[in-house]
């Protein structure tokens, strides 16, 4: 329950550029970034309370969180965490194995992806925007040549009404 470790595995040295020792030493708040620090203990503490309340957890129960390591330049790596329960004879818990691998460059290319996606999104709302315009142009052009229609009928009809009431005799011509 105090979080302190009892074995740390040498691969520590190529993650983070600590020697297994010099982390035997280091708190969890040492290791984890704060924003990833506030992640874990969240999940320690519910996790806590519920092994025990005694429903506790089936013996094969594990859970990966992606937690942002600091290494000894300063740096942070990206690493994908795979936790599960030490448990005694008696069924209690008494610790926690972890098996952390590096996903820096999984991080990276969503990152990546990410910034893509937002420009693909970007592009679709600007073009939507355009459509709509040119929809809005088409209406009214659609309205205006309603209405000059309408206009023309209704010159025809007047036209028509004359000629049919005149009394002058009327024609046309082709010169063909």
């Amino acid at each position: 329950e105090n979080l302190r470790y009892t074995f740390v595995s040498p691969s520590v040295k190529k993650l983070r550029g600590y020697t297994p020792e010099e982390v035997m030493n280091q708190t969890i708040d040492q290791v984890l970034t704060p924003g990833s620090y506030q992640v874990a203990m969240d999940i320690f503490v519910k996790e806590l309370d519920f092994e025990k309340s005694g429903r506790g957890h089936h013996p094969d129960w594990s859970m990966t969180l992606e937690l942002e390591l600091i290494c000894k330049d300063g740096s942070t790596v990206w690493t994908e965490v795979n936790i599960s329960l030490i448990y005694d004879e008696a069924g209690n818990p008494t610790g926690i194995l972890g098996l952390t691998r590096n996903i820096a460059d999984r991080k990276q290319a969503e990152g990546e992806l990410k910034k893509h996606r937002d420009h693909l999104e970007d592009l679709v709302r600007e073009r939507t925007a355009k459509l709509i315009q040119a929809n809005e142009r088409l209406k009214q052009e659609i309205e205006e040549s309603k209405r000059a229609k309408d206009a023309l009928r209704m010159n025809e009809e007047i036209y028509r009404i004359h000629f049919s009431l005149s009394n002058d005799v009327m024609f046309t011509s082709n010169d063909e």
